[in-house]
């Protein structure tokens, strides 16, 4: 067959079609698997976690607020220009003489200044505005924290997950080979139907066990990836594995931590100082204000009785006050109003604080019965490989029974099991600890 003279010009249209999608294509690898490691379970669940999200924009209100506060306070200067062309102006007469009472043309330009001298709502903005700015840098600062450790606590257990898989896989394995090895022992009249069909029994019961944990490792690779705000359609792989990293944490230190670094106390404490600026900005209705004010101004006009060459400058200054004498009692219900909120805030505050001293001493206790888990477990492993190895040389040798056998691999796989879990559980145990003392401690 004669190739298509048309076969150059589709393979540059080709090119080019691609070229322009390229710009399109996911920078990260388009739907391949999404690789995750902890470090970038982390950057991603920082980036997108909702209430980290929210934590930015009532920062970023905040900031607006404080500016808006900020502003009051300064002096206001303005300008205002106007200019006025009249159509037929009326004519009079006076003693003979004809006379335009209005002029043709007027010009005026003005500039005038204006400024507290003494107001107290607006200095009672000024301070409260100042407490809403600290009080959201202290939630957000909180909220990254969660986030931060949540998505590692979700990766642990996403990693316990798959080493589960890893454990039953094995158990399976070794349960098939006694299986074959009992089968044969079958063949030579040296086992029985029934024990073949006990080992059977025993292998559907780790297919079992492992289709469990496979649907528990989907379950928290789900999990994780709706932490992380990643794509759910893609494919994920792990990156990393349990360890165990020892701690001597001292439940004094994270008290301490608890109360003066923790996010969210610091925002409750603000929170109070915030209420009592808007109880002093409701008192302030109550009082007088005092403004001075100030204008300099040019004035022009062409025409008529007044006409003028040239423009006219003047210019005014005074101080102006202001008092509320009667209101209807408006102005006391609302400080009434702020003094109840302003007790609220102390009553949440005080809570918080109670409540972060109970979950730092809950967290150090939990991460040193994590770390005596992972010690007892690491010893148990240990135990129940070395029984299981020689538990299969008596088997092999006819000194010991199937039963005992068995029980020996369950005695294997459920020690595993539990050491592994013990690692997921201490890794976790740090992170919480993170999360109640509102920093990364060291206690190494």
């Amino acid at each position: 067959m004669r190739p298509s003279r048309n076969t150059p010009l589709r393979a540059v249209a080709a090119t080019l079609v691609l070229l322009a999608l390229a710009p399109f294509a996911r920078a990260d690898g388009g739907e391949g698997p999404l690789a995750l490691t902890e470090e970038r379970c982390v950057a991603l669940a920082l980036e997108q976690a909702s209430p980290v999200r929210r934590a930015r924009l009532r920062a970023a209100q905040a900031d607006a607020l404080r500016a808006q506060a900020i502003g009051l306070a300064l002096p206001d200067l303005s300008f205002k220009g106007t200019y006025t062309r009249f159509g037929e102006v009326p004519e009079s007469e006076i003693f003979g003489q004809r006379f335009k009472l209005s002029p043709d043309e007027q010009g005026t330009l003005a500039v005038t200044a204006e400024q507290w001298l003494f107001s107290g709502s607006v200095g009672a903005g000024l301070r409260g505005s100042e407490q809403m700015q600290e009080g959201a840098a202290h939630q957000l600062r909180a909220a990254r924290l969660a986030a931060d450790a949540v998505a590692r606590i979700r990766f642990y257990q996403a990693l316990y997950a798959r080493e589960a898989i890893a454990v039953f896989e094995a158990a399976r394995g070794r349960i098939a080979d006694l299986l074959d090895a009992t089968g044969k022992r079958q063949g030579v009249g040296l086992a029985t139907r029934y024990d073949v069909m006990r080992v059977k029994t025993s292998l559907a019961a780790a297919d079992a066990a492992l289709l469990e944990a496979r649907n528990a490792h989907t379950a928290a690779v789900m999990a994780l990836v709706d932490q992380i705000g990643a794509d759910p359609t893609r494919p994920v792989t792990l990156d990393g594995a349990l360890t165990f990293a020892p701690l001597a944490p001292d439940e004094a230190t994270a008290i301490e931590a608890a109360l003066t670094r923790r996010g969210e106390v610091a925002a409750a404490k603000e929170n109070v100082a915030m209420a009592d600026a808007w109880v002093d900005q409701a008192r302030s209705g109550l009082m007088p204000s005092v403004k001075a004010f100030g204008g300099y101004h040019w004035n022009e006009q062409k025409g008529g009785i007044q006409a003028q060459e040239g423009w006219i400058r003047d210019w005014n200054a005074g101080i102006s006050v202001e008092l509320s004498l009667f209101d209807g009692f408006e102005k006391s219900s609302v400080v009434k109003q702020k003094i109840v909120d302003r007790d609220l805030a102390r009553i949440d505050y005080e809570d918080l604080r109670r409540q972060a001293v109970i979950e730092a001493r809950q967290a150090v206790d939990e991460l040193r019965h994590a770390e005596s888990f992972v010690q007892s477990q690491e010893a148990n492993v240990a135990l129940a490989d070395e029984s299981w190895r020689i538990a299969r040389q008596r088997y092999d040798l006819g000194l010991l029974t199937q039963i005992e056998l068995l029980d020996a691999e369950v005695a294997l796989t459920r020690a595993t099991i539990d050491h592994r879990r013990a690692l997921a559980l201490h890794m976790t145990a740090r992170q919480r600890l993170r999360i109640a003392t509102g920093d990364e401690l060291k206690y190494e």
